[in-house]
């Protein structure tokens, strides 16, 4: 489906697992980086750091990132790159186990271009991967060309977005609400 470099930043190992097989099964990915933190991803993506396996530092085209990470969180780490320059039009997908509906909100707020919920189905979880990863690469490649790069462009007004989705199908699309 789509040759792009992904970062997954997540602590949870069991939660790793279940991403990276459903970037698999989608053909989504030509390399994947990973980052089991925060501050380590930070590192790699503002400051240029390498990654262990030697790997120099290279944007990637899309960015996992797990909300709730101790240490620093999803959404800190959200913030820092909004802030710099280098990072700001990189698409950002939250990945999380929460369905509240202000984290939601504060999320695409943040800056963010997609949510997955990760407590579904594996199944539904390889489709709404699919799904969402295709509409943010899409986003991302029309924004280099000057259009909007939203995942979901139709998302006007987060304050009211409803997890209309998100506990029957894990992805929030929040297209449909008042």
């Amino acid at each position: 489906m789509e040759n792009i470099r992904v970062m997954v930043v997540d602590n949870d190992p069991n939660d790793e697992i279940i991403t990276m097989k459903a970037l698999q099964l989608n053909n989504i990915g030509s390399q994947i980086i990973k980052m089991q933190d925060g501050v380590t991803a930070l590192e790699y993506l503002i400051q240029g750091r390498e990654i262990p396996d030697g790997e120099g530092p290279h944007v990637p085209g899309l960015l996992l990132l797990d909300l709730n990470m101790p240490g620093m969180a999803g959404m800190e780490v959200l913030t820092r790159l909004r802030a710099e320059e280098k990072t700001t039009s990189l698409p950002v997908v939250i990945t999380t186990s929460s369905t509240d509906h202000r984290e939601i909100s504060a999320c695409f707020a943040a800056g963010a271009n997609g949510y997955l919920h990760k407590s579904v189905r594996f199944d539904e979880f390889v489709k709404n991967m699919g799904e969402i990863v295709s509409k943010c690469i899409k986003g991302y490649a029309a924004a280099l060309q000057g259009a909007p790069g939203q995942c979901f462009p139709e998302i006007t007004d987060v304050g009211n977005c409803a997890a209309l989705n998100l506990l029957e199908s894990g992805i929030d699309t929040c297209g449909e609400y008042g």
